[in-house]
C-alpha cells in the first residue's frame, strides 16, 4: 500500500489488489476543481447543490459538521463525468467494491500525520479530521 495523489492533488491509497482509491469522498473542493476547469456544471444547478449541503470552510469544520466538505446532491451522470475528468481508471465505485475496499483496508497502517504528497488545502482538511476524531480509528472514515 501506498498514498499517491490525484490530478487535484488529494490523496489515494494505491494497493496491487484494488488499484487506487480515495482515502475520502470527493470534497466540494475537488468537484469545484473540476467545474472549474471543464465549465460543465451550470452556477445555478450548483447553487442548487450547496442549498442541500452548503459550503464550509475548514477552519471552521468540527466533529458535527465535517461530512460538509463532502459533495453531495450530484447526479449519478455528473459523478460519472468527474471521474471521467480525473483520468483513465477512475470510477464511481459500487456498493459491492466499496465493501471490498472497506474490508481491505481495515488491515492498512493509514498515516495520521498527512503524507508530504498531497496538496495544501487536502493537507488542511487531513488535518481537521484528524483533530476531530479520535485515536482508536477505522481506517477510511476514523470513527472509533
Amino acid at each position: 500500500m501506498r498514498i499517491i495523489v490525484d490530478r487535484t492533488g488529494f490523496p489515494l491509497i494505491e494497493t496491487v489488489e484494488l488499484g487506487a482509491i480515495g482515502i475520502w469522498p470527493i470534497t466540494k473542493y475537488q468537484y469545484e476543481s473540476y467545474i472549474s476547469a471543464t465549465n460543465s456544471v451550470g452556477d445555478n444547478c450548483y447553487d442548487k447543490v450547496l442549498k442541500l449541503n452548503p459550503r464550509i470552510a475548514v477552519h471552521n469544520m468540527n466533529n458535527s459538521n465535517y461530512e460538509r466538505i463532502f459533495i453531495t446532491g450530484i447526479t449519478p451522470l455528473e459523478a460519472t463525468n468527474y471521474a471521467n475528468w480525473m483520468g483513465p481508471g477512475f470510477d464511481i465505485l459500487t456498493l459491492s467494491e466499496w465493501r471490498i475496499y472497506y474490508q481491505a483496508c481495515r488491515d492498512w497502517d493509514i498515516p495520521v500525520d498527512a503524507p508530504k504528497e498531497i496538496s495544501t488545502r487536502a493537507k488542511e482538511i487531513w488535518d481537521c479530521l484528524r483533530k476531530y476524531k479520535k485515536t482508536e480509528v477505522d481506517p477510511i472514515t476514523w470513527t472509533g
